[in-house]
């Protein structure tokens, strides 16, 4: 502590004893920054392939699809998700068939979800609801798989998703739902 207190001194005394922010407005972005393959490169930066793999055996064990809701979600078209995923990555069970829209009014996410579910609901049989954000609408929540925050996908989580996508899933829901209100 003590190094990281002094170091800060030194630099408020060299900068003339005031306090500058590090500005952004001047920053450019690589050339190259909308091509695929820097894309590729960040989001192999930027995730856990492990999880990564978890999420394919989910997919393969259930025949789950993919909506993309995340922050990244207009990273990749479709297309390029699905490129990404089976021939970048070699992950071949996940299938991501669509992209949430934006709610620009309240910017909440459970919004985002229940306007493609109704966009799509002939097609949506069951579905689950992956994030480490919580702001999903109370409808929402008996599909909702919370993430951890600091890691992501666990094997609990995992093996949660799978008993929820088959009958026994449903039957141990009600039990921890039950449990939950007592």
């Amino acid at each position: 502590h003590w190094w990281g207190w002094l170091v800060g001194k030194i630099k408020w005394a060299l900068n003339g004893f005031e306090h500058k922010a590090i500005s952004f407005a001047n920053y450019k972005p690589p050339r190259n920054h909308k091509t695929f393959e820097y894309r590729l490169g960040r989001f192999k930066e930027e995730t856990d392939i492990i999880r990564l793999r978890w999420l394919d055996s989910i997919c393969k064990n259930t025949g789950a699809k993919i909506v993309m809701t995340t922050t990244m979600r207009n990273d990749f078209t479709i297309e390029e998700w699905n490129k990404l995923f089976n021939y970048c990555l070699k992950l071949e069970h996940i299938k991501v068939i669509g992209i949430t829209g934006y709610d620009k009014e309240d910017r909440i996410r459970g919004y985002e979800v229940q306007s493609w579910l109704d966009e799509h609901k002939d097609e949506v049989e069951d579905f689950i609801v992956l994030d480490d954000d919580h702001d999903f609408l109370e409808s929402q929540f008996n599909n909702f798989f919370p993430t951890d925050p600091y890691c992501g996908l666990t094997p609990e989580i995992c093996r949660r998703i799978e008993r929820h996508f088959n009958e026994q899933g449903k039957y141990y829901r009600m039990l921890w739902k039950i449990k939950e209100l007592n």
